[in-house]
């Protein structure tokens, strides 16, 4: 799940031909990289650029894995490039505020808590907490990306 906080002057949205491993392995919120054919994957750890999945999961509550039918009809997945603030369900460990957040190799946020180590995307702005989306309680973070 990504919820966008902030607006979007400073993010873009970009609309991606997919590597048919992101839309079938990732969640809404999931961050993706370029392949090298610039088709979009999961990223691998100490991935950049590294961009999250905008497109609404296949099933809200994110039970399984894949996302609505116009990914599988454009084959494109749409991420946010540039500056913004979201609330995500997609991340390890428990960041706590301040912490630089990383790509995982599983196309999660996770604390980088080691400088010159893996390549810093965010900044968690507010630790693990629940939130309401849609019907649906998770428990996020805050980011804001760099």
């Amino acid at each position: 799940m990504i919820k966008l906080i902030s607006d979007l002057i400073m993010a873009e949205r970009l609309d991606i031909t997919d590597d048919d491993i992101a839309s079938l392995s990732g969640y809404m919120g999931s961050w993706v990289t370029l392949d090298s054919n610039a088709h979009l994957t999961l990223t691998s750890a100490a991935a950049v650029p590294a961009y999250p999945i905008w497109n609404e999961s296949a099933v809200l509550a994110e039970t399984s894995r894949g996302f609505t039918q116009d990914v599988t009809e454009t084959g494109k997945l749409t991420v946010l490039t540039g500056h913004h603030k979201a609330l995500t369900n997609q991340y390890s460990g428990t960041p706590a505020i301040g912490e630089r957040l990383a790509t995982a190799a599983t196309g999660v946020l996770e604390t980088n808590a080691t400088p010159g180590q893996g390549m810093v995307v965010a900044v968690c702005t507010k630790a693990p907490h629940s939130v309401e989306y849609r019907g649906t309680t998770f428990t996020c973070i805050e980011y804001e990306t760099l």
